[in-house]
């Protein structure tokens, strides 16, 4: 059954016009431009926009020269550039033409320098034209306009920037995250890390478009029931995550939708600039989901880099990793434990009589029984193959013992359920007791390894314990 995705009640607010407004008002009342500024500027509107058509083709001859465009190369300024400097009226209107002058200029190979530096000469030009006017009022007016479409400029420059680094974080990101699964195998490509490697991928998308990158036939499912994450979370896979999580990662994955869904619909009507009053947003969604799948596939990572693939129990490496630590606290608390070394007996033969299925089933029951087995403080590993190991709390060589027949009889006297027919199975151990001379595990590995050998030697079916 599908998860029911927790809306605010009468839906997300609709905030794009107050967004934008609110963005071209902050940058104006960072460059301290007022509506006083609007009223001097209009007062001199249609002398200014004269003295700018005479100055257009002394600018694009000064801006062919200063960046790599030829002669031959296309128009470089849009239609209502230059008038919306002087149109006295500084609102979501200006920051749209100024914002797709500057996608335009990115797109003819021109620079964010480059660009902020031909405002510069567009400052000179007003400076002078209002200073042979006498007008330093109108001056100042005029280069606080400057100023904000250089702010403007900025923001298309942090935009591009900030892309570049993300295309790079993300690839590296989703390369580590590949690497470890295909190593590891066993993380199901087809879910969670194919769900965190396209919603990562949706950030960095949202930032392309805002550049003004052309819309695909195919984007982003619009609800977060069809995306591959919402599939998977709706076939079981939100029981993956822990309760205490599962909601937030519900609700920052609707979100993300919502916010994908919005910036879709203005790539699509081709206003770019608007979208990237959403990225802040659509990038806090992204993070905290990137953050609980990110968890959860290191989890699993980590699982399977230290856990039997078949068994569940822990590996080798993990048999090492906790050996040494016994090693280190019993040096330091004077204390011991016990190493137990288990093979099942004529394994070879059950694999050949009844198949490596009916063997696999084997492995995992004698497993299940000698973790059932194990005491607090006691773990059980499979060694590798039909081997087994554990590390064991005791205090002396005669618990070490006990514990150990006790294991060889639990398994002897408990046929293995199969299809086919019940089979007997049953283990020799070597067993040993940690002693203050054993510094590293070379020591204790010998005694249990050579135990182990004579159980097997001797009729199998036994413990030896030294």
């Amino acid at each position: 059954m599908p998860f029911k995705y927790l809306t605010l009640a009468g839906g997300y607010p609709k905030r794009s016009e107050e967004r934008s407004m609110t963005s071209i008002e902050q940058l104006s009342e960072l460059v301290e431009l007022s509506r006083l500024d609007e009223n001097i500027i209009a007062q001199h509107k249609e002398p200014l926009l004269k003295a700018l058509t005479e100055w257009t083709p002394e600018f694009t001859s000064w801006l062919h020269t200063k960046t790599s465009c030829s002669e031959n190369s296309p128009e470089l300024l849009m239609d209502g550039y230059f008038e919306s400097f002087v149109c006295a009226r500084y609102d979501q209107t200006f920051y749209a033409t100024q914002y797709q002058q500057a996608l335009y200029w990115l797109a003819q190979g021109i620079a964010p320098s480059q660009a902020i530096g031909s405002l510069s000469q567009i400052r000179q030009f007003f400076i002078h034209l209002a200073e042979s006017w006498q007008q330093m009022d109108l001056a100042r007016s005029l280069c606080r306009v400057v100023d904000l479409s250089q702010s403007i400029q900025a923001t298309v420059a942090h935009l591009e920037h900030t892309l570049e680094k993300l295309r790079q974080a993300a690839q590296q990101d989703i390369n580590r995250i590949s690497r470890s699964c295909s190593v590891l195998g066993n993380i199901d490509q087809d879910d969670i890390v194919k769900a965190y490697i396209a919603h990562y991928r949706w950030k960095v998308r949202a930032y392309s478009l805002a550049l003004g990158e052309p819309l695909q036939q195919e984007e982003v499912p619009i609800s977060p029931h069809e995306c591959e994450l919402g599939r998977w979370l709706d076939k079981g896979g939100i029981r993956r995550f822990p309760e205490d999580v599962q909601e937030g990662l519900l609700a920052a994955h609707e979100r993300l939708h919502h916010l994908m869904a919005i910036i879709l619909d203005k790539a699509k009507n081709q206003q770019p600039q608007d979208i990237s009053h959403y990225l802040m947003d659509l990038e806090a969604a992204s993070e905290e989901m990137a953050t609980i799948l990110g968890n959860c596939i290191e989890q699993e990572v980590y699982q399977l880099a230290v856990e039997d693939n078949l068994t569940r129990l822990g590996n080798r490496r993990m048999f090492d990793r906790e050996l040494a630590r016994r090693i280190s606290h019993s040096q330091r608390h004077n204390s011991g434990f016990g190493l137990l070394f288990m093979d099942l007996d004529n394994f070879k033969t059950i694999n050949d009589r009844y198949g490596h299925s009916i063997g696999d089933l084997v492995l995992k029951s004698v497993a299940q029984m000698l973790q059932a087995m194990m005491r607090g403080g006691d773990t059980v590993f499979r060694w590798g193959g039909e081997e087994f190991g554990a590390l064991i709390h005791a205090d002396n060589i005669a618990e070490v013992g006990q514990l150990a027949e006790r294991l060889r009889a639990k398994v002897a006297e408990t046929p293995i359920q199969t299809d086919l027919e019940s089979i007997g199975v049953t283990l020799s151990i070597g067993a040993t007791l940690y002693s203050p001379s054993d510094e590293k595990s070379d020591g204790m590995f010998r005694r249990a390894d050579s135990h182990l050998n004579n159980a097997k030697a001797q009729g199998r079916n036994r413990v030896i314990v030294g």
